[in-house]
């Protein structure tokens, strides 16, 4: 008893010891900002109390109001529990409910999961000036990679690995992530566009990216379950569900919610194999992890860094026995071998790809293009100057150019970026780093097996070391840890119940339940909900509004070139001189058919009657992306030509 009571102090401690740090840290930032609003002109300091920021001033009230809380509970005359065992001896993991209850559960949150994702993608973007819109996620994609996971579930669609390289001017005709030489294909891993391969096939791929996000949302609650109660487990996988950022990404054609899915479902088997040492169950844990090497291989070793050195450990310290009563050990239980099987078969099939794409076994695709067409985006530090070394002549210069050279001080940058960012659009960044503050500290109080929930946390460290070596911080500063999002969530979920559990010593449940979920709601409306008489518009809003420029850009560019094609296949020369290379309008089926063709605008007059003998029954037109017109190619037309 007495030493339940220690612990109970401790956590409590814990639990104060977070509030009071972020209560200071935000109160100081409420402070700064304040007083910048003092200063400009003709401004009340009063302005501060109407104009919040969003990601900061709710939550310092939600932390400021606690004391208030407490002050009327002991005015009340609640007592004080001294002792209390809820907050130290665990109660049964959520594994030990009722199966069709937690399946149940799992189906109720991938639904919410899917909600969260449509009520991104079906938010109504204008596209022109009469005020007609189109649905976000019915707008072309923003980034490279998106067109180049497309290209790949195409490419599957048709039976093939790879397309015959582009015969005529490879230099004019490349888009940017594709290989067309040797051999014409998606720079990418496989699993992301076998993933989109159905449901490109349908006409939808964004739904390929919900129903994704949806299953991974299931199949992190599962694993909840083994590692925490039941109410804990719930609270992680609405969460998960509610996320603005992985909703925003779900609407995004990257590898990201495929890679998810491929880790949620090696977490769950993972938890299975680890309580029940059947073989069975690693091997679907190391069919995840082989379908998550094949979409980002750097994040899927990040993500299982942990889980592997702990096999290994359990190995070298179960299987010493004592000679008389061996100790079942995971490696005698078949379980190594099981794991390692479907990660050996994905590094074949990786091999088979290589060599269908590139000539080689052991090279892939991925690097062929970074080392032809990008040497300064190579991984690692000092990666400007040691690409500098390698550049060659099919070098992209003015996209390669954009790679800044990774110092320790940027890489230092870097994680700062991704850290705050990942931890914003997670949830929000004081509530989870309050909830994951109290969750891990917690694991170093509590007396039982702390070993899993651990793994989680190492997992999020070793998914941001890995990524140290890279010169760029990510899609909206995070997108590289975008797979620490569901672990940090599950981290936050249990800090935050055990909060609750810790103040039902100070206050009635009901009370601690409401300032809890304050405290989440503090991250969450303003990432998902538009105040303007407040904070303005939510995160969401924002960075829908950001991707929408690209993406009605390109559906605007695809329009405009349907309407010319009506008439007549035609080819168009786009001028790059000057344009962003991060907009390209370089597009083409993988096969180069259709009634619409994308290239550059060649330097000479010579060089696009070369073109029109090539494409004899095309016509040629020019597009200026500065002025967005569309005009005939004259023959003896001398724009310069640009790499992007």
């Amino acid at each position: 008893m007495a030493d339940s009571v220690r612990v109970a102090g401790r956590l409590r401690n814990l639990v104060g010891a977070a509030w009071l740090i972020l209560l200071l840290l935000t109160g100081w930032l409420e402070f700064l900002r304040f007083r910048d609003i003092a200063a400009l002109p003709d401004t009340p300091w009063m302005t501060g109390l109407l104009v919040w920021d969003g990601n900061l001033t709710p939550s310092f009230w939600v932390l400021a109001f606690l004391p208030f809380l407490v002050w009327m509970a002991r005015r009340k005359g609640l007592s004080r529990r001294t002792a209390t065992d809820q907050t130290v001896i665990p109660e049964e993991r959520g594994s030990l409910v009722p199966r069709r209850i937690r399946i149940r559960t799992a189906i109720g949150l991938a639904i919410l999961s899917g909600i969260a994702s449509a009520a991104v993608g079906l938010r109504p973007i204008q596209v022109r000036a009469d005020g007609s819109t189109i649905a976000f996620c019915e707008l072309p994609p923003a980034f490279h990679d998106e067109f180049s996971y497309l290209l790949q579930a195409r490419t599957f669609l048709s039976g093939r690995i790879s397309w015959p390289a582009v015969s005529v001017r490879p230099d004019l005709f490349h888009q940017i992530h594709v290989l067309n030489t040797p051999r014409t294909a998606s720079r990418y891993f496989p699993w992301t566009g076998l993933w989109m391969a159905p449901f490109v096939a349908a006409g939808q791929p964004v739904i390929g990216h919900w129903v994704a996000g949806a299953l991974a949302c299931a199949f992190f609650y599962l694993s909840a379950t083994f590692l925490f109660r039941q109410p804990t487990a719930l609270t992680a996988g609405v969460l998960i569900a509610a996320s603005p950022g992985i909703a925003v990404f779900s609407n995004m054609l990257l590898a990201h919610h495929p890679a998810m899915l491929a880790l949620s479902v090696f977490l769950w088997a993972f938890q299975h194999m680890r309580c029940t040492g059947r073989p069975a169950w690693a091997a679907v844990a190391g069919t995840g992890l082989a379908l998550a090497m094949l979409a980002r291989p750097m994040t899927a070793a990040g993500f299982a860094l942990p889980f592997g050195i702990w096999m290994l450990s359990r190995f070298s310290i179960d299987g010493r026995g004592d000679g008389h009563h061996p100790r079942r050990t995971i490696l005698s239980s078949g379980c190594i071998p099981a794991m390692g099987a479907p990660l050996l078969v994905g590094f074949v099939l990786l091999g088979l790809m290589n060599h269908d794409i590139t000539g080689r076994w052991t090279r892939s695709a991925y690097q062929l293009y970074t080392d032809e067409y990008t040497p300064r985006h190579r991984y690692g530090f000092n990666n400007v100057v040691n690409g500098m070394a390698h550049e060659g002549p099919n070098r992209l210069v003015a996209y390669d150019d954009w790679a800044t050279n990774l110092t320790a001080e940027r890489a230092a940058v870097n994680v700062w970026n991704r850290s705050q960012a990942s931890a914003t659009w997670s949830l929000g960044l004081f509530p989870l780093v309050f909830g994951v503050a109290v969750g891990v500290g917690s694991l170093f109080l509590r007396r039982e097996d702390r070993t899993q929930p651990c793994l989680l946390a190492c997992s999020v460290f070793s998914l941001h070391l890995v990524h140290v070596p890279y010169w760029y911080d990510g899609i909206q500063h995070w997108h590289y840890v975008f797979e620490t999002a569901p672990l940090l969530l599950i981290l936050a979920a249990s800090g935050l119940s055990l909060t609750v559990e810790v103040l039902t010593t100070l206050l009635r449940k009901r009370t601690a339940r409401l300032w809890t979920t304050s405290l989440v709601l503090s991250g969450l409306l303003p990432g998902w909900l538009d105040m303007h008489l407040l904070w303005g518009d939510s995160r969401v809003t924002r960075a829908v509004a950001e991707l929408s420029y690209s993406r009605t850009q390109m559906e605007a560019f695809r329009q405009t070139t349907a309407d010319a094609a009506r008439l007549s296949p035609v080819l168009v020369l786009v001028d790059e001189r000057g344009h962003d290379p991060q907009l390209s309008y370089i597009v083409n089926p993988p096969d180069y058919s259709g009634p619409v063709l994308v290239c550059r605008h060649p330097q000479t007059d010579q060089e696009i009657a070369e073109l029109q003998t090539a494409f004899p029954d095309r016509r040629l037109l020019r597009f200026d992306p500065k002025t967005f017109r569309l005009l005939q190619a004259p023959a003896a037309d001398t724009v310069p030509s640009t790499r992007p």
